[in-house]
C-alpha cells in the first residue's frame, strides 16, 4: 500500500491488505458496530418489556384483592399430664 494511502485509509483496509475480503471476516468486522448497536437495543427493549410487564401485572393484581381475610382464632388449652 502506498504511504499516502495508509494515512487516509481505514484500519480494516490496512489489516486485510492482500487478503481475501470475500471470505466474510472483513464484512463482519466492518459491520461490527452496527450489529452491536442492534443487539444492545434489542436486549434493552426486551429487558424493559419484561420489567414493565411485571410492574403492570403487580399493579393490576393489587387492585383485584386489596383486602385480606383475617380469621379470629383462639388457642386451645393443653393440659399437662402428671406422672
Amino acid at each position: 500500500m502506498d504511504i499516502n494511502k495508509i494515512l487516509s485509509s481505514d484500519v480494516l483496509d490496512i489489516i486485510f491488505e492482500g487478503k481475501n475480503k470475500q471470505y466474510g471476516a472483513y464484512e463482519l468486522r466492518k459491520t461490527y458496530n452496527k450489529r452491536l448497536t442492534k443487539a444492545l437495543l434489542l436486549t434493552a427493549a426486551l429487558a424493559l418489556l419484561i420489567f414493565l410487564s411485571t410492574v403492570f401485572a403487580s399493579v393490576f393484581k393489587k387492585k383485584e384483592s386489596d383486602q385480606l381475610d383475617v380469621l379470629d382464632t383462639q388457642m386451645a388449652e393443653i393440659k399437662k399430664r402428671h406422672r
